[in-house]
């Protein structure tokens, strides 16, 4: 049996070996004569072009692309490599500005879409598009570690794990680094004005930023909320410090090819791992905040039990 791809007309998915079969391959022919003794199921892939509705109004391509229906219900499309804490990112902006709040209202896709549907997101429905990216030695650190690869596909790169797709391979983090670098350009490019580039990190640990950028796109002002639940249910897990799964001389060749795009992003040589324990001072004493602040962004406000309380 085979699948079309939404975005690539000279290309088709074999769902019996999960492999992806060009025009140029020698198993294009196999199709070709597939399609010649199954017509009816041709056209019914033709008319589907791998689009499954999963939910009433809601139809999901593959693991990639997921989109509501009818078309104007797209107001927001979140636009991701996987493991890149897009989800956390949706979940911010959803806490913070009502007008985004409804779920139905997003779409959300690994791959660039099909140009058809593309325009019409962008030209009927004005779609907002949010690109999210994440330093790509920490995504590709997450690929294979978090959930034991779960979220790692072969079909998804060009080597596979027989031909030097390897956790601590120059070609894989390069690869990562396209895969991002693919979607930031073609979303750009295509939606213009209604696309925002965004960085993961910015949402994780600074969120002045990352509200600054999200409120003058939206053009509305955040509410404040840091609501706990997106820690919760985050898929995105930062598994370790990438130093420690990467040889130095296989980071230090990446970092050199691809130096413009961390540079452009804002990412040192050394990513942004200090941040993630930016809680603790060096001496391992937690650092401290004023208590009453705390309490307010919780919707607290001081009782008999806390009013002698003034560090956190």
């Amino acid at each position: 049996m085979y699948r079309k791809l939404f975005y690539n007309s000279n290309c088709i998915l074999n769902t019996e070996t999960n492999v992806v079969v060009f025009d140029f391959n020698k198993e294009w022919s196999d199709y070709l004569d597939w399609v010649v003794d199954n017509p009816e199921l041709e056209k019914k892939i033709e008319d589907t072009k791998g689009w499954v509705e999963v939910h009433p109004g809601y139809l999901q391509y593959g693991l990639d692309a997921w989109v509501g229906s009818p078309i104007e219900l797209n107001k927001f499309l979140l636009v991701s490599w996987r493991m890149g804490g897009s989800e956390f990112c949706k979940e911010l902006i959803r806490e913070n500005y009502p007008e985004t709040t409804p779920i139905n209202h997003w779409a959300k896709s690994h791959i660039i879409l099909d140009d058809e549907l593309s325009c019409d997101l962008n030209d009927n429905v004005k779609t907002k598009v949010f690109v999210i990216i994440s330093d790509p030695r920490e995504v590709a650190m997450n690929l294979f570690h978090f959930d034991n690869g779960f979220h790692l596909h072969d079909s998804d790169y060009k080597i596979d794990r027989n031909n030097g797709l390897h956790p601590n391979s120059t070609k894989f983090l390069n690869e990562v680094a396209n895969k991002q670098i693919e979607l930031i350009d073609y979303y750009t490019k295509t939606f213009g004005d209604n696309c925002i580039v965004l960085r993961y990190e910015d949402a994780f640990f600074y969120q002045e930023q990352f509200h600054d950028m999200v409120s003058n796109f939206l053009g509305y002002p955040p509410l404040g909320i840091d609501d706990i639940r997106k820690y919760k249910l985050s898929i995105y897990k930062n598994v370790g410090e990438m130093s420690k799964f990467f040889d130095k001389d296989v980071m230090d060749a990446h970092y050199n090819e691809y130096q413009w795009f961390y540079e452009k992003w804002n990412y040192p040589p050394t990513g942004l791992h200090h941040s993630k324990y930016d809680w603790k001072t060096k001496n391992s004493r937690q650092k401290t905040e004023d208590y009453n602040k705390m309490l307010e962004r919780n919707g607290m406000s001081h009782s008999d039990r806390t009013n002698h309380l003034y560090e956190f």
